[in-house]
């Protein structure tokens, strides 16, 4: 299911699909004639989309991540792919926009990198989250000649309690 909206050289919305009112929750008439600004979720600061609409202009294209908001206010993260249409003598004619609501993918890589990062009984986190932490830290102490100091705690037999309490 993807949404797609066609704007005018002006970047006047010309027409959405079901799929735009599905995840978007605005019907085809509140945005007919309205700036794709309006689904802005202020996320994204102005850099952000001078390089976007950058590189949109200088390749014709930009795919890339942002985040959007829903009519009800929510903040929603999709993958969009924007192209520009130009007429004959170059000129830009339409812009059109396909976008995949990527929340679930979201979800999922963030649960994927709990389960790698934290124990799942504690929530505390794990030797592959410590041997991350502590290289960055080192790699910084190195850079600004500083030391860095580890305290290693060793429970005797918490592997038993611990597996034996994870669901």
């Amino acid at each position: 299911m993807e949404g797609i909206m066609i704007t005018d050289a002006n970047n006047r919305i010309k027409s959405v699909n079901p799929a735009f009112t599905q995840i978007t929750g605005f019907q085809s008439e509140e945005v007919i004639g309205e700036d794709p600004s309006m689904l802005n979720s202020g996320r994204h600061d102005a850099d952000y989309y001078r390089d976007m609409w950058s590189t949109f202009y200088t390749k014709g294209y930009w795919s890339g991540e942002i985040w959007n908001r829903r009519k009800d206010g929510t903040v929603f993260p999709e993958w969009l792919s924007l192209a520009v249409i130009r007429d004959d003598t170059g000129n830009v004619k339409e812009h059109v926009a396909v976008f995949s609501d990527i929340t679930r993918r979201k979800a999922d890589e963030e649960q994927i990198r709990r389960q790698a990062n934290y124990d799942p009984l504690t929530g505390l986190p794990n030797r592959n989250l410590l041997v991350d932490r502590l290289n960055q830290a080192l790699l910084a102490a190195h850079r600004e000649e500083e030391q860095v100091a580890l305290l290693f705690i060793d429970l005797d037999g918490f592997k038993r309690v611990n597996d034996s309490w994870v669901m």
